[in-house]
């Protein structure tokens, strides 16, 4: 179905022309900026969080210590406080600078009405300043999938989901050139859909929807310093495997079905480390198993506080409404705790100032804000579609987003005229900014972390 209404809109823009446009006590401490140190909390109150490379703040009485930044360290308990935990460790692979220019990569999808047309990636540039600009660079390697391109976090090397179920593995230089190390990654031993990165960068996850015994589960990649490939193998067998989020830790939650010979549920909660271990599943959605329905997860998303997660249910095949669910994430628990009914939530992005989300609807050709409480008994709240500028997007596909620097919380999401943008801010605010116009409609996007 989604395919049918991408093959209209490339027939009524096959004859257009494009231009780029851009529209433009008791108290929590704040965030440490980029390298910086974050305030103490007061009586009972919670540390602010480190920058990337910075020192948390450390609790007051009774308070919390905050989490460190990127190679950061945790702030110190108050008294009977608890100590925050350190940053995310990447070893080999270190971040670059956050406030730099970043390669943006997009996938496009040959189309047989349009003369010329074929499967190609081109590159753009997102500068410092918050500029999308083509550099008129592309490179070959699969067709490209729906799934976002995903990189290691020191930016050097990018990983395509492609739609015969391979990976695109290629390689940034300082300049910007690319170099296609493995056009087909995994060709004969998975069928990717979503891929996921390790905070470290020393793994790739590898999501493929079949069943079990058609090869379906989650597989790992190992990625070496030497930018070597080893393809670890299924680490969780499961069926329709969707959506995976990463937890501190080993642990991470997996939306598929019947993991590991447990019985069906919409999440799961594992433990990735080696061996891999299913430890509990929850149902989220009403669907009954007399009559073969259940969720199909198309986008997770969890807040940065690690407190809650929201699930995606885009199910076309089934009276019940799509809606996308909340989750409580306790130590060792996971916890329903309500639902949102949304039109087809394609993808979603989690503000990283953590007091908002955003939920792409793909068929409603719009893009949501819900507000978020931690201490609420329903944490979200719908607040309604972004204020546009310039209208609404247009069969919206899977965003990614910049996670620090000047352009933080920068999101692009695919649309049929080119890239649909909008910006998490302070105070959980979401501007929209504009379409950037491309000559072909993308199909996915990824950006350097």
């Amino acid at each position: 179905m989604r395919s049918l209404f991408f093959l209209i809109s490339i027939l009524a823009l096959a004859s257009c022309s494009s231009s780029d446009s851009k529209t433009g006590d008791d108290g929590a401490a704040g965030h440490g900026g980029h390298g910086g140190t974050a305030g103490s909390g007061g009586d009972d109150g919670t540390a602010g969080s480190g920058g990337d490379d910075g020192t948390a703040g450390s609790g007051g009485e009774d308070g919390t210590g905050g989490t460190g930044g990127d190679d950061g360290t945790g702030g110190t308990g108050g008294d009977d406080g608890e100590a925050g935990s350190g940053g995310e460790e990447h070893g080999c692979r270190e971040p670059g600078p956050a406030d730099r220019e970043r390669i943006v990569v997009v996938g496009v999808k040959g189309s047989p009405v349009i003369e010329g047309s074929f499967d190609h990636y081109q590159v753009l540039r997102l500068t410092e300043d918050g500029a999308l600009e083509a550099t008129g660079k592309i490179f070959e390697m699969g067709q490209p999938s729906d799934d976002p391109i995903v990189f290691t976090p020191d930016g050097k090397l990018g990983f395509a989901p492609q739609s015969n179920g391979t990976v695109g593995v290629f390689r940034v230089a300082d300049d910007g050139e690319i170099e296609v190390l493995d056009p087909a990654l995994g060709a004969g031993r998975f069928y990717a859909g979503q891929l996921v990165m390790s905070p470290a960068g020393d793994h790739l996850f590898v999501n493929d929807v079949n069943w079990p015994d058609n090869g379906g589960g989650l597989y790992r990649v190992d990625i070496g310093c030497d930018d070597s490939l080893t393809i670890a193998g299924r680490i969780i067998a499961s069926k329709s495997a969707r959506g995976l989020v990463l937890l501190p830790g080993d642990e991470a939650i997996f939306g598929a079905r019947e993991v590991d010979g447990f019985e069906p549920h919409d999440i799961f909660r594992v433990s990735l480390a080696d061996p891999a271990a299913t430890i509990a599943g929850l149902d989220l959605f009403p669907y009954s198993p007399d009559d073969w329905s259940f969720a199909w997860i198309s986008s997770m998303g969890l807040m940065p506080d690690g407190k809650h997660l929201l699930v995606g249910d885009n199910n076309e095949y089934t009276e019940l409404p799509n809606s996308v669910a909340i989750v409580e994430v306790g130590e060792t628990t996971l916890e329903h705790k309500g639902a949102i009914e949304i039109e087809d939530p394609y993808s979603m992005a989690t503000s990283p100032f953590g007091d908002a989300a955003i939920v792409v609807s793909g068929y409603g050709d719009n893009v949501f804000v819900l507000d978020y409480d931690a201490t609420a008994d329903v944490p979200f709240a719908l607040r309604g579609a972004v204020e546009y500028v310039g209208g609404r997007p247009q069969v919206p596909g899977k965003l990614a987003m910049v996670a620090r620097g000047s352009q933080q919380g920068r999101v692009l999401i695919p649309d049929v005229r080119g890239l649909f943008q909008v910006k998490f801010g302070e105070s959980a605010t979401v501007t929209d900014l504009g379409l950037f116009r491309l000559e072909r409609i993308p199909s996915n996007v990824g950006v350097q972390p």
